[in-house]
């Protein structure tokens, strides 16, 4: 089964067409790992901006999951946590950071496998992830560098996913 994701040209705002979308789909498009959310197939319309076709993630994301549980026993957390820690390893081995993640962007399959998505604020790194300068993410799950006083200070991005997760 697949999911769909469907972005109106009208509906969406420029920056995120021009900077947010395709930097999503272009991670998408790199990575391929059983713990990465998987793009099938990506069709644009005169309509649309562009129709995804991803995997599809029955079981929603983390967040709902561990709320509806009331928590996670810790064999599933440490399930949960070498899944997370997987994919976003295969990313950084790919040059991407993905500068969001949440257990609202931890999705659940069917079978209950982690699947990372939502790479809307990824971007290129080099090796040591370093260079990068504008804060992303959810203030919650952000690293403490990314709040420097400094205008434009930079901070190691592959060591903030880290703290993230």
């Amino acid at each position: 089964m697949i999911a769909i994701k469907i972005i109106q040209k009208g509906g969406a705002t420029k920056e995120f067409l021009d900077k947010f979308l395709p930097r999503e789909i272009r991670a998408l498009q790199r990575l391929h790992h059983p713990n990465i959310l998987t793009l099938y197939r990506l069709v644009e319309t005169p309509r649309q901006t562009g129709v995804l076709h991803v995997e599809m993630a029955h079981n929603g994301d983390l967040l709902d999951y561990i709320n509806t549980s009331r928590g996670l026993p810790e064999q599933q957390a440490r399930f949960v946590i070498r899944g997370i820690s997987s994919g976003i390893a295969y990313c950084h081995a790919k040059g991407i950071v993905h500068r969001d993640l949440k257990c609202e962007n931890i999705m659940l399959t069917k079978d209950m496998d982690i699947k990372i998505g939502d790479f809307g604020f990824a971007r290129e790194v080099d090796d040591r992830g370093a260079g990068v300068s504008t804060p992303c993410g959810s203030f919650s799950y952000a690293a403490p560098e990314l709040f420097s006083n400094r205008l434009g200070a930079t901070y190691d991005a592959k060591k903030a996913d880290v703290w993230s997760m």
